[in-house]
């Protein structure tokens, strides 16, 4: 080879380091957003520890192939033609609320996770609360299973299993009540994770009932007498459980009937268009609409406010993202500038709220927990902006209209 060649190589080869250094460069700090924290690179989370990525039950969420098939319908539009009316609301509020809520309640590991975030952002006086909408199979050891009958479904049946024992019960009850005691809230998931949307009003309160049969007899059903009380019951505020998402979002126009007959006090499983706030049904029962927001990086693409619907989008419900590689960093930032735009539009528009849900499960090597911590580690604590519970925000709705 002549020299020339050799020159040649060693500029072509120069070319593409300095390339590469480009490029990781756009990396290195998230853009500053007027009072948000940098990190160190786009891809890595805030300072906490990062998650443990095994499977074993009941470490993470487990969702099986049918509840996928109907967790996608909550990509589709869910806004009911013949829903009952909501009043007319305006809010005089300068206050941004960001509500953050996750569905499901198995994994021990994410309850852990999300806990351990809330101290750390605590412990920066940006404070920030979740809402932990629950599924009382998870309170039902598999040797009780047979008491639940779902609507339309066998009995002692469940898309998402059920506790493996009666300590595993203790222990999630032991893990929920120190998120009460936290400042968190417990909402209703129903029981099994089944889709109502075709439910009649019997069968929607035939759920109910189960849902509220566990939550108040945990104890007697698991045998958990000899437990201490933060281990053998759900010790929840005086007023209970009043808030509710539907799984799959799958609701019809008989769900509201038996909302009030359970005294829930809000919903959220209808979808919205960002901007729009908070509504009060006559019944008194609070509306919360997740939000289609505009997909990161396109024009006219919308994703529902979820992460699964993110999941859905990028890779069609296939965890084919691996931490630390390209196809992961592009899903995370797609989420967290989707998650940003989602934000700074309220922020500096009308201020209505805005709603993000997530589930106990780490899709994609936990690309999408990953890009909530970023966007809730730089968006709470910023002037006139609480990260608050479904139950404060209503509150806060109802004194400040």
């Amino acid at each position: 080879m002549s020299i020339q060649d050799v020159l040649a190589n060693k500029i072509v080869l120069l070319c593409i380091a300095i390339t590469s250094l480009l490029f990781a460069s756009t990396f290195l700090i998230i853009s500053v957003r007027d009072h948000t924290v940098l990190t160190s690179t786009v891809p890595s989370s805030p300072p906490i520890t990062a998650p443990i990525h095994t499977r074993d039950n009941p470490s993470f969420e487990s969702t099986s192939s049918a509840e996928l098939g109907l967790l996608a319908a909550s990509s589709s539009e869910n806004v009911l033609p013949n829903a009952p009316s909501p009043t007319s609301t305006t809010f005089a509020t300068t206050t941004q609320y960001v509500v953050i809520a996750f569905d499901g309640s198995r994994s021990f590991e994410m309850w852990k996770q999300t806990r351990d975030f809330a101290k750390m952002m605590e412990a920066r006086n940006a404070p920030i609360h979740f809402t932990y909408f629950i599924n009382t199979v998870y309170l039902l050891a598999s040797q009780h299973r047979m008491m639940y009958l779902p609507p339309q479904h066998a009995t002692g049946t469940s898309p998402i299993g059920f506790a493996a024992t009666e300590r595993e019960v203790a222990d999630r009850l032991e893990r929920m009540n120190g998120a009460l005691n936290e400042g968190h809230e417990i909402g209703c998931h129903m029981t099994g994770h089944y889709s109502g949307a075709t439910w009649s009003q019997k069968e929607w309160e035939q759920e109910f009932q189960s849902f509220f049969d566990i939550v108040n007899n945990v104890s007697t059903i698991n045998h958990l007498e000899k437990e201490p009380p933060n281990r053998s019951k759900l010790l929840l505020p005086p007023e209970g459980i009043i808030g509710f998402r539907a799984p799959e979002l799958g609701v019809n126009t008989n769900l509201w009937p038996a909302l009030q007959k359970y005294g829930l006090r809000y919903d959220t499983s209808l979808t919205g268009k960002p901007g729009t706030w908070p509504a009060k049904l006559p019944s008194g029962l609070w509306e919360f609409p997740l939000q289609k927001i505009p997909f990161a990086g396109s024009t006219t693409s919308s994703v529902l406010s979820m992460d699964y619907n993110f999941y859905f989008k990028q890779s069609k419900a296939i965890d084919n993202a691996k931490r630390d590689t390209p196809l992961w960093s592009e899903y995370y930032t797609q989420v967290l500038t989707s998650y940003r735009d989602y934000f700074e539009k309220s922020y500096k528009g009308n201020r209505a709220p805005i709603y993000i849900g997530h589930h106990f499960s780490l899709w994609n090597d936990g690309v999408y927990w990953d890009a909530l911590k970023q966007f809730a580690y730089e968006t709470c604590g910023r002037p006139e902006v609480k990260c608050v519970t479904f139950k404060e925000a209503m509150q806060a709705m109802s004194t400040e209209k």
